[in-house]
């Protein structure tokens, strides 16, 4: 079986499917230095503070639950169809009041509409391994969002910039279905050739640049 990350489908796997195949089944990542280190630790200084709280610390305007547990690795076991296993770590996971789970994943972004569509596969992913884990006790997750802050304002006052950052919630519907054909597409593609260089893509560029294609294969 071969693991797939959640975390790449939304861009590395749409933008360039060579250097997703190299990624996922030769284990040759893109260059590092894609996204500056700043938005990961404004996502972690965000979900450390709210660990253990009621997401409506955040908002009143947020579901009422409590943050379980943050940036969780999961595995899930082999996905139905393939010869694929999902290997990720879930940003943040509720319990809610009803017993249910809510998987939510933070962006430092515009909350655009186009966000629900472009990330939809990376929550569906994390749902499936929640339900279907390697080992341990399944978790029924029946809602997923994303949390995406943007910043508003800021304001300075004793020496420190304050930067207003209000949460969006941005619920994704549920859909299987789309998830089964996704992974089973994703299957497809790692199971035959390598892929060609994506013309317009700035890691194949770089490699060839700089490295050259022999050392890819």
């Amino acid at each position: 079986m071969l693991k797939v990350s959640p975390s790449d489908f939304a861009y590395l796997y749409q933008e360039c499917k060579h250097c997703y195949y190299l990624k996922a089944k030769k284990n040759i990542p893109p260059p590092n230095g894609a996204f500056p280190r700043i938005f990961s630790d404004i996502n972690s200084k965000i979900q450390n503070t709210l660990l253990h709280k009621n997401l409506k610390t955040l908002s009143s305007d947020l579901p009422d639950g409590i943050v379980e547990s943050q940036e969780e690795y999961i595995t899930s076991a082999r996905v139905k169809g393939t010869d694929l296993y999902i290997t990720g770590r879930c940003d943040l996971l509720i319990k809610k009041n009803d017993g249910g789970y809510l998987v939510v994943d933070l962006k430092i972004s515009q909350a655009k509409e186009d966000k629900v569509d472009l990330y939809k596969t990376q929550l569906f992913s994390y749902k499936y391994a929640f339900e279907n884990p390697k080992s341990g006790t399944p978790k029924p997750i029946d809602q997923l969002a994303l949390l995406v802050f943007y910043p508003e304002s800021v304001s300075f006052k004793d020496s420190i910039a304050n930067i207003k950052l209000p949460p969006k919630f941005m619920n994704i519907p549920i859909d299987e279905k789309a998830f089964f054909t996704f992974m089973k597409e994703v299957d497809g593609l790692l199971k035959g050739p390598l892929p060609p260089e994506g013309d317009s893509c700035n890691f194949c560029n770089y490699r060839k640049k700089f490295f050259g294609q022999q050392t890819l294969i």
